[in-house]
């Protein structure tokens, strides 16, 4: 970022004022400057941590300094709708819905321009170049292995669109049923071979979609999707869910409940769209509504959605994480505000943490006994669990949750994963929490 970037931006933020409130609208500038050049930085900082090539590092620069240039210019625009609603408040908001309908668009093409720069991301997971392989010396096996971790850099999107692979290949009960092994000789090796832990499921969609499946191969594949968790989790909770469902830290069903949460989410803020604005014409509505979905929601729809999926303390613990996302420019009038990808992400990362909360010891219990790391246990060391579990302090009568899962561990024959035991301890976790915080998490 240049200094002549910088004057450019503040010149243009006292060309937008009318000479009224300079002294807020200097401090207002000097946070955004901060916050814009934070998030800069930390931008090339996770460049630095992967395995760009040094051309394509710097064409990533040039992009990430295109996008925080283009976010310092937010302050002037709001400068210009704070003014134009001193005259005529409708002009404002056209001003403001233009905006945020046309920020997603320039972010969706600097992000198209990333990957572009980006080393080649392979659909399907396998090196494409040309070069890759061939013009070797007799000598060159390690030269190749390196040409093709080179290649090897996955997008967000070709990560998500794995996971997703590996969620559909999970077997459902009656596949489960049909592969379990009958004899309690079996080791957890082989049964996770029959049972298809996420592990395994994981390795044979890379296999499948590897051009020429190697343990090699499978190798260059496995570093490549654990380095791009790494450097998409901190932005991405589909990304960090799936990482903590691979450590056996969550159950793999929360997943799909958080993908019914999202939906769940878009209803109750389009019920308090349709209510907040009924008397406008239906298609004005629909136009809001996709300016809502593709910029800035108003923090009282998002109160109203927050109510609407959680009660009490935990519905405010929510609210005050959100409010801290939300702005608020100046003008009379003008509502505080928060950008719908990270309040939909705020929400998220919210529903995971309780979770956490509700396991709350419980996948540090299942990796002592799953002591192999095949990430499953067997009827012995499920009986082992249960006398871990129930250790644990309980501030309540829990004899019938005990019951529940005494049941559900009577002639068990066959090992169990993480998820599979979260729903074996699920009545007992359940009564646990509610002695705790009064609040249920049900799974669906």
């Amino acid at each position: 970022m240049q200094r002549e970037h910088l004057e450019t931006v503040a010149h243009l933020l006292d060309l937008a004022g009318d000479g009224q409130d300079e002294d807020s609208w200097g401090q207002r500038f000097q946070d955004h400057l901060g916050a814009a050049m934070r998030r800069h930085n930390d931008n090339l900082k996770a460049l630095t941590g992967g395995a760009l090539l040094t051309d394509a590092m710097d064409a990533r620069r040039t992009v990430e300094t295109l996008r925080a240039r283009l976010e310092l210019h937010e302050i002037v625009a709001e400068r210009l709708e704070a003014r134009a609603a001193c005259y005529d408040r409708d002009l404002a908001e056209a001003m403001s819905a233009l905006r945020r309908s046309t920020d997603p668009l320039v972010q969706e093409a600097l992000d198209f321009a990333a990957a572009g720069a980006e080393a080649a991301p392979v659909r399907p997971l396998a090196a494409t170049a040309q070069g890759v392989g061939h013009g070797v010396d007799e000598a060159g096996d390690d030269f190749e292995t390196d040409m093709s971790r080179s290649q090897w850099r996955l997008s967000c999107e070709d990560l998500q669109d794995l996971i997703a692979d590996v969620y559909a290949s999970r077997p459902n009960a009656g596949q489960m049923a049909a592969t379990s092994p009958t004899s309690s000789n079996v080791s957890a090796a082989e049964e996770a071979a029959l049972r298809g832990t996420i592990e395994r499921r994981l390795y044979e969609r890379l296999a499948a979609r590897c051009a020429e499946p190697s343990l090699d191969e499978l190798d260059v594949a496995g570093r490549a999707v654990m380095d791009a968790i790494q450097r998409y989790a901190p932005q991405c909770c589909e990304v960090a869910v799936f990482a903590k469902i691979l450590q056996h830290g969550l159950p793999e069903n929360l997943a799909m409940a958080l993908e019914l949460q999202h939906e769940t989410v878009e209803q109750l803020l389009r019920k308090h769209l349709e209510e907040a604005y009924r008397h406008r014409p239906p298609q004005e509505r629909e136009a809001l509504w996709r300016v809502w979905l593709g910029g800035y929601l108003p923090l009282s729809a998002c109160d109203a959605a927050i109510s609407g999926m959680y009660a009490g303390e935990v519905g405010r613990e929510l609210a005050a994480r959100v409010y801290q996302l939300s702005t608020a420019l100046t003008c009379v009038g003008k509502a505080r505000e928060v950008k719908y990808s990270e309040y939909v992400e705020a929400v998220l990362r919210f529903q995971v943490e309780l979770t956490e909360r509700f396991l709350d010891g419980f996948a540090e219990h299942f990796r002592k006994v799953d002591r192999d790391g095949w990430g499953l246990v067997t009827p012995a060391a499920l009986a082992e669990l249960a006398t871990l579990v129930l250790a644990d302090p309980i501030e309540a009568d829990c004899f019938e949750a005990m019951r529940a899962v005494k049941a559900r561990l009577t002639d068990r024959i066959s090992a169990a994963t993480f998820s599979e035991c979260v729903e074996i301890f699920h009545p007992l976790l359940t009564r646990r929490w509610e002695a705790r915080s009064r609040t249920e998490i049900r799974w669906g």
